[in-house]
């Protein structure tokens, strides 16, 4: 456009120069001059207007481009941020048991109380607790509270004392278990005892046994004596002692009473008594009439009755409050009768199928009443000093977190508290913090003021949904708004523009 008005002016300054000093053409020279630069100016205002046209479009696209980018941010860094949060639950792994929610770990195993497998807590009950645990009061009116028979015990600081039951049965004695083991072979030509419960005294035959091997050790130790008693010489008599003692030692090794071994020495013969050595019963037959036996099988048990063990199982979780020579009491069911004695040892070894610990008590049984594996179970009282307790009923557990709902000072008030918990007793939890000596927690009703602040939490999370989704929409409608605001100035602008341009020609 510069270079087109430069040459007009050219032109105009070599046509003056042709024609001087002609008015005339001086005032049409200055005609056209004034035209050209009107079409100079028109066609500027023309370039002007169109680059703030373009400046505005290009403006409105940086804005729209930087909000667009703004949005790209913030939805990649909640991508970050979920992922985060993703990966951090991952790697808090809990493990729980089914039979026991308020035993966890961070590993998988057994439960140490039941021995079940532990199970791996999902996200979605995690989530759950983390919704259903409630952080703020709830309000119910006192006319509901009475409905659903709600009540309030105040904590106190008491003396109590911890009962621990085991469960046990009744066992043999094992110090009091003689074994009847001929050390000799034999044919049983008569048995006494001769069936398992047959009560037998000290003294009383058990069976008749023929022994050929007797009467032969008993032959031998005779003839040698007689030779010995005879002999003149004193090598020979040397030599028939030292038979002799070997002959005799022989026949105490047999090891049978004193009052056999002076019949048969006085009367050699192959049938032998064998008698019980003590007072019990017969728990155990092996041989029948006529059987054959070697030296060394066993032909009969025999047990003491008159005192038997109470051998019970404890929980792991009980075990450090036994101690031996603790007082205990046994209560037999079936007998009616309570027994005391003390804990006299305690096994060094646990069961691995039950996750138990055994422990023995001795028990007189002069009556005669017990009865080997009689069921039963014992129960020790544990005293622990004054302690801060609550009902068992006002407890709620709920996975890792313990609470429970305290009276509040407003009417209706109910404030759910988490607590730490300590030992259980018989229908108790001493309370280690969370509380204070006063409170008033419920201790009726607990689970249905439970389900009501959690409907509670769930209402109020549906009415912040909802609240949120009016103002997703709002937001929405307001950049519609926007937008349609830009593109009608933008429109008036260019309508602007192009009638500014036809005033201008």
């Amino acid at each position: 456009m510069q270079d087109k008005t430069k040459n007009q002016f050219r032109k105009i300054k070599i046509t003056k120069n042709r024609i001087k000093k002609t008015p005339k053409i001086i005032l049409s020279l200055l005609i056209i001059k004034v035209l050209v630069f009107t079409s100079y100016c028109s066609e500027k205002r023309k370039s002007v207007q169109k680059k703030n046209h373009n400046a505005t479009i290009h403006e409105h696209y940086h804005e729209h481009e930087k909000e667009h980018n703004h949005e790209h941010n913030g939805k990649t860094r909640e991508k970050i941020e979920q992922q985060k949060k993703k990966e951090e639950k991952e790697k808090k792994k809990i493990f729980y048991c089914p039979m026991h929610p308020n035993y966890t770990s961070d590993k998988p195993g057994k439960c140490p109380i039941c021995g079940m497998d532990l199970i791996e807590k999902k996200e979605s009950e995690k989530n759950e607790e983390e919704k259903t645990s409630p952080e703020k009061s709830i309000f119910i009116s006192p006319q509901k509270l009475q409905l659903i028979g709600v009540s309030f015990t105040r904590v106190l600081k008491e003396e109590v004392e911890k009962e621990i039951r085991i469960y046990g049965y009744i066992s043999y004695d094992e110090r009091k278990i003689v074994s009847i083991t001929p050390r000799f072979s034999g044919w049983i030509e008569k048995l006494y005892a001769n069936f398992e419960g047959k009560e037998v005294r000290k003294g009383d035959p058990l069976a008749k046994i023929y022994s050929p091997e007797i009467l032969s050790s008993f032959q031998d130790y005779l003839i040698l004596k007689k030779q010995h008693e005879k002999s003149g010489d004193e090598k020979v008599k040397e030599t028939l002692s030292e038979l002799l003692k070997s002959a005799k030692k022989k026949i105490l090794l047999y090891d049978l009473p004193q009052v056999e071994i002076e019949r048969l020495l006085k009367e050699p013969s192959p049938y032998i008594i064998i008698r019980s050595p003590s007072n019990g019963v017969v728990i155990e037959k092996k041989v029948f009439e006529g059987s054959y036996f070697q030296a060394g099988s066993e032909m009969f048990k025999i047990a003491d009755l008159s005192q038997l063990w109470f051998i019970g199982e404890v929980y792991e979780k009980d075990i450090r409050d036994i101690k031996e020579n603790e007082k205990i009491n046994i209560l037999i069911t079936s007998v009616g009768k309570t027994y005391s004695g003390k804990i006299e040892f305690i096994y060094p070894h646990v069961e691995k199928e039950v996750r138990t610990i055994k422990i023995r008590v001795s028990l007189r049984n002069d009556d005669g009443k017990l009865k080997p594996y009689l069921y039963s179970y014992a129960y020790i009282k544990i005293p622990l000093g004054k302690q801060l307790t609550i009902p068992e009923s006002s407890v709620i557990i709920s996975g890792e977190k313990t609470y429970v709902f305290i009276k509040g000072e407003k009417e209706g008030e109910l404030i759910p508290k988490e607590i730490k918990l300590g030992q259980k007793l018989k229908e108790k939890y001493i309370v280690e913090s969370g509380l204070n000596e006063g409170d008033e927690v419920v201790s009726s009703g607990v689970f249905l003021i439970d389900s009501e602040s959690k409907l509670k939490y769930a209402l109020e999370s549906f009415g912040g949904m909802h609240e949120h989704g009016k103002t997703h929409e709002n937001s929405e409608n307001q950049k519609d708004a926007k937008n349609k605001t830009q593109n009608k100035n933008l429109n008036e602008q260019e309508k602007g523009g192009h009638t500014h341009g036809k005033q201008n020609h």
